[in-house]
């Protein structure tokens, strides 16, 4: 879980924004969120 908690705050950060596939990735980090 460590991992994906580093991968929000690298999304939030808008490094991660930068990377190929991010908006993707981050849509399914917010579907997983929602249970």
């Amino acid at each position: 879980v460590k991992w994906e908690i580093e991968r929000l705050e690298a999304i939030e950060s808008g490094e991660y924004a930068k990377t190929p596939g991010a908006i993707q990735t981050r849509k399914e980090i917010e579907e997983g969120l929602n249970f």
